[in-house]
This record gives C-alpha cells, sequence and structure tokens, in this order.
C-alpha cells in the first residue's frame, strides 16, 4: 500500500461508513492504482461486528497485465 486516506466519516446508529482514497503498488508490474474506497462497518459492544470495503476492482486487476 502507497497511501490510505480517510477523508470523511458518517455514523448512524451501529453503523459506520468511511470514504476515503488509497493507492498500492503491484509487486511484479510496479504500476501504482490509486483508487476511491468505501469501508462499511457494524459496531455491536464497542467492536467490528462486520466489515465491507469497496474500491475500483478494475484498476486493481489492470495493474497485475505484463506488457508482452
Amino acid at each position: 500500500m502507497v497511501h490510505y486516506y480517510a477523508d470523511e466519516f458518517i455514523a448512524q446508529g451501529d453503523r459506520l461508513v468511511m470514504l476515503g482514497r488509497c493507492a498500492w503498488r503491484n509487486r511484479q508490474t510496479g504500476r501504482i492504482v490509486k483508487s476511491p474506497r468505501a469501508d462499511f462497518l457494524r459496531m455491536r459492544d464497542g467492536k467490528i461486528s462486520s466489515f465491507f470495503e469497496f474500491y475500483d476492482t478494475a484498476k486493481t486487476l489492470s495493474a497485475t497485465i505484463v506488457a508482452a
């Protein structure tokens, strides 16, 4: 991971949403992929009970392609 920024948090009841951005470097190709991201969490008794993350998977996959 090159960077990870949490830009905004939205909370309601037992749910929390983080909107941010991040970047990864592919170890094989050296390509860097930047993507917005959204994390969705549900809390129970002060702990995370579920977690889902969303980012641009097509960009991530494109960084794995080695030029011929």
